[in-house]
């Protein structure tokens, strides 16, 4: 568990320099054309000093042999079991020795100037710990991520989701949250929190990137939206965010980053009337249930009980 701290924190020195970043890629049982995609792209950058680190999540062997054709200068760590997301990223930030940690998923394809656009906030502002990008769909200008909301129960979008990109999401801006497909963070501000990049709590996923920024904000730091910082992500090739194992996964994470982030405040009046005005809503409908087992499933939580998402339905 992270050390939560609730106030202001001193400001960051600003780089004057390039800072030397590292990029940390989690692979479990993902296709070859995927991987050799993302590593050429990264290889293209225009970014002068940055590492590749691959963390293998003890995929199945075509995986393995695919990284061991494709992979040249990038280090690459082979896990011995599915350390989830979470864990395979902490795994290579401890790895890395990036000033800049670098967190993307391997289903993306980044533009040459993504790393060096990322980056420029931190040159520039001395409140940002983390930042993230402008995200398209493939294939077109449809935007699938330009920041993103957090609400009171926890509820997340993000701005001008599936919107064809007209210029609404050209400010960059200081936002509730960017999503861990692509982001990054200084490593000092990982070392002022007291913890690793990401909390295995959430093994195997979801809700760990909304609460490493909300542990920002309660540090009095900020999460950059950065729109000239741009690659196509392609999207979830283990986990269809249309599947069962999909919403069971993220409805648990939700309550998890509840119970350990609100206050008895927050969870009185905030989070309780907006969670009574989803479930009465009828867009809740056929979510209801997928709902009150997250509750169930939080309460395990607290009881000790880590989820095998071996045992949750593919579908």
């Amino acid at each position: 568990m992270i050390r939560r701290l609730r106030t202001r924190q001193p400001d960051f020195p600003l780089f004057d320099h390039d800072p030397f970043c590292s990029i940390i890629l989690v692979t479990y049982n993902i296709a070859e054309d995927m991987i050799a995609r993302c590593l050429q792209a990264l290889r293209a950058l225009d970014y002068p000093s940055f590492e590749t680190i691959i963390v293998d999540n003890a995929s199945h062997q075509e995986t393995q042999e695919a990284l061991g054709r494709l992979c040249g200068d990038e280090i690459v760590i082979w896990n011995k079991t599915n350390r989830g997301f979470c864990g395979g990223c902490n795994d290579g930030a401890k790895r890395a020795k990036g000033e800049v940690l670098v967190f993307l998923n391997v289903d993306t394809e980044a533009r040459s100037d993504w790393l060096r656009e990322l980056v420029r906030p931190f040159r520039e502002n001395p409140r940002a710990a983390v930042t993230g990008c402008k995200m398209y769909y493939p294939g077109g200008r449809k935007l699938q991520h330009a920041g993103a909301i957090l609400h009171a129960n926890a509820m997340t979008e993000h701005y001008a989701y599936q919107q064809e990109d007209a210029g609404q999401a050209d400010e960059e801006r200081s936002v509730d949250w960017c999503t861990g497909a692509a982001l990054a963070v200084r490593r000092e501000f990982i070392e002022r929190s007291g913890g690793d990049a990401f909390d295995e709590s959430f093994f195997p996923a979801y809700y760990e990137d909304v609460d490493l920024c909300y542990r920002a904000r309660l540090m009095g730091y900020e999460t950059i939206y950065v729109p000239r910082a741009v690659l196509v992500h392609f999207e979830s090739p283990v986990i269809p965010n249309t599947s069962r194992r999909f919403y069971r996964l993220c409805y648990r994470s939700r309550i998890i980053f509840c119970l350990k982030n609100y206050t008895l405040r927050q969870w009185l009046f905030e989070w309780l009337p907006l969670e009574c005005n989803w479930l009465r809503a009828p867009y809740s409908k056929g979510f209801r249930k997928k709902q009150l087992r997250a509750y169930l499933d939080g309460l395990l939580f607290l009881l000790g009980r880590r989820l095998d998402p071996q045992s949750l339905p593919d579908e």
